[in-house]
């Protein structure tokens, strides 16, 4: 019996530990769609997210597997999505919510700024500002 990838999700972020050889060995091309899925966002445009050029996001579906770097930066998306839903309580919720303009951001939509490590660190530092009641 397979678990559920919500349930997958929940695991890679209490247990890094036990996830950090599959990001070395590179997570399969279906995390990227599942996640990609979870954020609510096209390929391609989630594929900008990651850093994934869309000649090379072809390449990767056919060799089945994202490297190192992909898997890793997928990863800390995964985190922030399991802490925005924790905040937000629900997956719809947290679709919205990420793209949405957002006043704390300039109007910018929150997943415009998960391109870049500091821009997930912003996203993600609103997002427990929203969780302790301070915007």
């Amino acid at each position: 019996m397979s678990i559920s990838f919500e349930l997958q999700v929940q695991q890679a972020v209490e247990n890094p530990d036990l996830f950090r050889s599959a990001v070395k060995e590179g997570l399969d091309i279906v995390w990227f769609d599942r996640v990609a899925e979870l954020f609510g966002a096209a390929a391609g445009e989630f594929a900008e997210v990651v850093g994934i050029d869309p000649r090379t996001l072809t390449r990767r579906r056919n060799d089945g597997k994202l490297t190192t770097r992909e898997s890793s930066s997928l990863y800390h998306l995964v985190v922030l999505y399991v802490h925005a839903l924790d905040v937000l309580g629900s997956p719809e919720a947290v679709r919205s919510w990420l793209h949405a303009p957002e006043p704390d951001f300039a109007d910018m939509k929150p997943f415009e700024l998960l391109d870049t490590a500091p821009g997930i660190q912003e996203v993600d530092q609103l997002l427990g500002r929203i969780e302790h009641g301070v915007f």
